[in-house]
């Protein structure tokens, strides 16, 4: 099996264990053949995946903005042959034929994406009452290749991803359609994807690999931060430190006004009682509530560990703000399989 395929497979597993019924960040669905997650920014991944072909994942993915066209992706190590096309079929059916030419490709995170409304329509289309896709295609210096997928589930899927953008019963819905027309923007938090994106300020801490936070090259845009207004002229930033671990993605939390970046001390309690902590891990934002949580697993089920939530009170250029406060907190120390965070012991508030 490709690496970046048990990779892929593995994620997919862990969030289907650690996911629980909170609907504003970081969501995820898995049924039956189909899985779809969404960042912070609700940018949605709706996905097949075949760990055991080179070819191993097609998705169709959707910015939140209205009426955002959807993408098609192809996940695989592979480089597709230029010269070639990659044949899609639904059940037995033709349903698109691609150049290979037509597609761009992201080495850094092994993607190919497509744009093609119609064929991509198409797909949906098909797909709806389908069973079975299969992609014919052929990679450099080889023969051709398939990939199957199954289709089991794509209508909950889509059904999701629509009620996760908000687009239930609008006119830009893939699923649940109806006549509005969207009008304003959705999204809770913006994703930042590349180091340029990061305030030259702060860029080095995140640019330099011999920094606590320094990635090599290319791996930020693996997993990449988000920024949240949370303020008027106050960004909220909250960037990947260093690369992952195996069940942990630490993050750094700033305010940004203007030029001006500083660090938010994350209030916490240590076994001494309260301190701060400069390192978040697993972050998700909440727009609505102007709350920060985080999780720390213990291990990959995520039923023991530490979950913290912070909420906004103020601009930190103000002495009398504090910026984030911590409004709860609870501790797993022992991994058991019964409840999920919100029922650990807890530390705060006592």
């Amino acid at each position: 099996m490709p690496f970046r395929a048990l990779l892929h497979a593995l994620v997919a597993a862990v969030l289907a264990l650690v996911a629980t019924g909170d609907a504003t960040a970081n969501q995820y669905q898995r049924v039956r053949d189909v899985t779809v997650s969404c960042t912070n920014s609700l940018r949605c991944d709706l996905s097949l995946n075949n760990p055991r072909v080179e070819l191993y994942s097609l998705t169709l993915r959707r910015d939140a903005a209205p009426q955002a066209p959807v993408q098609l992706v192809l996940g695989t190590e592979l480089r597709f042959d230029p010269q070639s096309t990659l044949e899609i079929d639904i059940d037995g059916r033709r349903i698109a034929a691609i150049p290979a030419s037509s597609l761009s490709y992201r080495a850094a995170v092994y993607e190919y994406l497509f744009a093609g409304p119609e064929e991509i329509d198409a797909l949906i289309a098909a797909a709806r009452d389908g069973r079975l896709l299969r992609i014919e295609y052929k990679a450099r210096n080889r023969s051709i290749s398939r990939a199957e997928f199954g289709l089991g589930g794509f209508l909950d899927g889509l059904k999701f991803m629509d009620q996760a953008q908000g687009r239930q019963n609008l006119r830009d819905a893939l699923q649940s359609r109806g006549v509005t027309l969207p009008t304003v923007e959705r999204g809770s938090a913006r994703e930042i994807l590349t180091l340029d994106a990061i305030p030259a300020a702060i860029r080095d801490e995140f640019a330099d690999v011999g920094n606590d936070c320094g990635f090599e090259p290319g791996r930020f845009e693996e997993i990449g931060g988000f920024a949240a207004d949370i303020d008027e002229g106050l960004t909220l930033l909250a960037l990947p430190c260093g690369p992952p671990g195996v069940y942990n993605q630490a993050y750094r939390v700033y305010a940004q006004q203007g030029e001006a970046v500083t660090p938010l001390p994350l209030p916490t309690f240590a076994a001494d009682g309260p301190t701060f902590a400069t390192l978040a891990w697993n972050l998700s934002w909440d727009a609505d509530t102007a709350t920060l949580t985080g999780l720390f697993r213990g291990r990959g089920l995520g039923d023991c560990g530490k979950w913290s939530r912070w909420r906004y009170e103020g601009n930190p250029w103000e002495t009398e703000n504090p910026g984030l406060v911590l409004i709860e907190e609870r501790q797993q120390r022992e991994c058991t399989t019964s409840g999920g965070p919100e029922t650990w012991p807890a530390l705060w508030p006592r």
